[in-house]
């Protein structure tokens, strides 16, 4: 008799839950805060039960992320297929070449990307925030304005090569107002200067106004992620790095590490929240590492009179 009147009461109680959860459900994005959804998409059926019970502000932007994540999940299926995702992009008229997205040698990648995130997590991080406890951070913002301006001639040949004349004098302009009037660099005085930051070039850059295949993403070793036309790029601005041609020999790698440590100084932190906030971050630093390299270029005085070199800085960059 006991086992007979099991099943309603189960029965019931599953429609007493079915039914609360229905009640509760609502679309994802019409949640009370929850920003950042396109109008025409506000009433589509995607539902999300409410839990009941009071949830700490830790959780809650837990599920706005969470939320977010499955909103771009669904807008790459609707939009993309899968042949289509692993196609190659061809951009708008006007912006980069065409540029791959296929990764063959994914395998070796991840496994680069692992030594290299062991080698950030275990040695630059740690040495860095020992570097930036005692060296202070005027000082070391002044540093990296020194290594980037002595390396002027990269910028200035690839110019050349591209056949900008006009952004090869700006760049001739700006590195002698920096030398000169900012203490050999260590201050950049033309900063707020649009029209003495041109976009800045490098034989990558140069190869691919050119024309030149992409070819495989690939990861290197302490130095991160590139591609082949990137990588015989860096190789070939090596030749026309000052730093290089520092002696006796071994300076150039102390001088390159340093560079290294102090602009990691600067950004202490970061990593670990883009790790955080990303599920694979390797395919999100593959992702963020293509859209910085193949992002239409941001002239500061040509795309607006009025915009500052701090603007032309807010495009990622590796």
């Amino acid at each position: 008799m006991i086992r007979a009147a099991r099943f309603p009461l189960l029965a019931a109680a599953l429609v007493v839950l079915l039914a609360g959860t229905a009640l509760a459900a609502q679309p994802y994005w019409q949640d009370e805060g929850y920003r950042g959804v396109p109008a025409d998409r506000a009433d589509e059926p995607v539902m999300v039960a409410r839990a009941y019970r009071p949830a700490s502000e830790a959780e809650l932007a837990r599920r706005a992320e969470v939320r977010e994540l499955l909103l771009l999940a669904q807008a790459d299926e609707e939009l993309f297929s899968e042949d289509e995702l692993a196609s190659e992009w061809t951009p708008e008229e006007g912006e980069a070449p065409a540029t791959t997205r296929e990764d063959p040698w994914e395998g070796f990648n991840r496994a680069m990307f692992e030594f290299n995130d062991f080698f950030y997590m275990y040695l630059l991080e740690p040495t860095s925030t020992v570097y930036a406890v005692v060296i202070p951070e005027l000082f070391r913002h002044g540093i990296s304005n020194a290594y980037d301006n002595v390396r002027y001639p990269i910028r200035l040949v690839n110019n050349l090569l591209q056949g900008k004349l006009e952004n090869a004098g700006r760049e001739t302009l700006k590195f002698l107002s920096n030398t000169v009037f900012g203490f050999l660099g260590l201050v950049e005085v033309t900063r707020d200067k649009a029209f003495l930051n041109p976009p800045e070039q490098d034989l990558g850059k140069t190869f691919r106004v050119w024309g030149a295949e992409t070819g495989p993403y690939v990861v290197w070793p302490v130095l991160g992620p590139s591609t082949i036309r990137n990588t015989v790029g860096d190789v070939g601005d090596g030749f026309l790095d000052p730093v290089n041609y520092v002696r006796p020999y071994y300076w150039p790698y102390v001088l390159h590490a340093h560079d290294r440590v102090n602009q990691t100084s600067l950004r202490l932190g970061d990593y670990g929240k883009f790790k955080e906030s990303s599920l694979d971050p390797y395919v999100a630093l593959r992702s963020l590492y293509f859209q910085s390299r193949e992002a239409k270029e941001i002239d500061p005085w040509r795309d607006d009179g009025n915009a500052t070199a701090k603007q032309a800085e807010e495009v990622p960059g590796f």
